[in-house]
């Protein structure tokens, strides 16, 4: 049976632990939301609902989420799509008397009455491995609400939502039991599906450019060492770029309160972002210029024994980043700093197909997680285990008042 557990944290860090931890099997679903007071719904606005789009054209998306673009094509008797069906019940049910949300873009729309809305799925995983004969599972979905003009296609905003199932099942793992999962994370009950948790976002939603200045990521940097381990493990480098910089926004959002941007790849100055409906129209999307660019560089993992026994092993799995964050031109340097996090994970005497790699990618989930809460409130002794110490706490001071702007 499937539990169903909630969570403030990153969902992947539910089955991972800092140094000296163990690692528990747990089968369930981790939700990823919080509610914010930084973000207000404005008066009673007009938003037509533009349904569910993957993010990038059609052969990034049949490559990047091969389980929900078969999906996203399955209809209703009377033709309308599944996954489109299902948002909207979520959206209609939010009832929230400050967004006249309409379904189906207007015929006629006009300047002043061209705001939009649409979930764009980001993020689409299915992993597993072998333990004492039983098969774990990790599924996850994540995305993000954007509101945007549709006349123009501008990006307004964008707010991340994301879910995640964790399940331990006999036997082998198939596409049809990955398929399965995933459908679940769109169609369970109980909220705890992708799109319950993105009406729960609706209360957050501006209709309005923010009046504010906006943060993204611009860049994600591979070093040797972390293209070494991709190689390891046959591991597309791509998909890591867009997972660290989708999460990064993600976590930067839950624990800083940002106007942010989401991330295009090879994103520059007025860059757009690429989206896919059911209908196969693909948007391109402009999004805001950022105010301020963060540049990210995976530098690498690493794997220690730490200790065992006839019973368990314990290994430690560290991950290593750098953070900058700098002006809308690159020209001043507001943090650039080096960060590192570590994890333990228990393996049963017994374990077969242990799957290092999802483990290395929970490590840095995890890792992103911590940067972006030391972002909001640096803590001495954490800064001087996992980066620089002082001198990391100095520019993240400095750094305070710049996110104050996007606010």
């Amino acid at each position: 049976m499937i539990q169903i557990f909630c969570t403030a944290l990153l969902g992947f860090t539910a089955s991972l632990h800092p140094l000296k931890t163990s690692l528990r099997l747990l089968g369930g679903c981790f939700l990823l939301i919080a509610a914010s007071s930084a973000y207000c719904a404005e008066p009673a606005t007009n938003v037509y609902f533009a349904g569910f789009a993957l993010a990038g054209n059609a052969a990034e998306s049949q490559k990047a989420f091969p389980i929900s673009s078969r999906l996203l094509q399955e209809k209703n008797k009377d033709g309308t799509f599944l996954l489109e069906t299902e948002l909207w019940k979520h959206v209609q049910a939010s009832n929230h008397p400050k967004l006249n949300i309409k379904q189906g873009l207007a015929s006629g729309l006009v300047a002043g009455d061209s705001v939009a809305m649409a979930f764009v799925l980001e993020w689409e995983n299915v992993s597993s491995e072998t333990v004492a004969g039983k098969t774990k599972l990790v599924a996850d979905l994540h995305g993000q609400i954007l509101i945007f003009d549709f006349e123009s296609k501008k990006v307004i905003g964008s707010y991340p939502a994301a879910v995640q199932l964790l399940d331990v099942i006999d036997g082998p793992v198939n596409d049809k039991v990955k398929e399965s999962l995933i459908r679940n994370l769109y169609f369970g009950t109980s909220g705890n599906s992708v799109f319950a948790q993105a009406a729960k976002r609706l209360p957050l939603v501006s209709v309005k450019p923010s009046t504010g200045n906006y943060i993204q990521i611009v860049s994600v940097d591979l070093e040797a060492k972390a293209n070494q381990t991709l190689a390891d493990f046959h591991a597309d480098p791509q998909v890591l770029i867009s997972r660290v910089a989708d999460a990064f926004g993600e976590r930067l959002f839950e624990n800083n309160h940002v106007a942010y941007i989401p991330y295009s790849k090879g994103s520059a100055i007025g860059s757009k972002m690429a989206a896919r409906f059911a209908n196969g129209d693909v948007f391109q999307l402009q999004l805001p210029t950022p105010d301020y660019r963060i540049h990210l560089t995976v530098r690498g993992f690493k794997k220690q024994l730490l200790d065992s026994n006839n019973v368990e092993a314990a290994w430690g799995y560290a991950a290593y980043m750098n953070v900058a964050i700098k002006s809308y031109d690159d020209s001043l340097v507001y943090l650039d700093s080096p960060f590192k996090f570590a994890l333990t994970k228990n393996v049963v005497s017994g374990t077969h197909d242990q799957d290092d790699w999802s483990a290395y990618q929970e490590t840095a989930l995890s890792l992103i997680d911590q940067i972006t809460l030391q972002i909001a409130v640096p803590d001495s002794d954490w800064l001087k285990q996992w980066s620089d110490g002082n001198s990391t706490k100095d520019q993240l001071k400095k750094l305070s008042g710049i996110l104050a702007r996007t606010r």
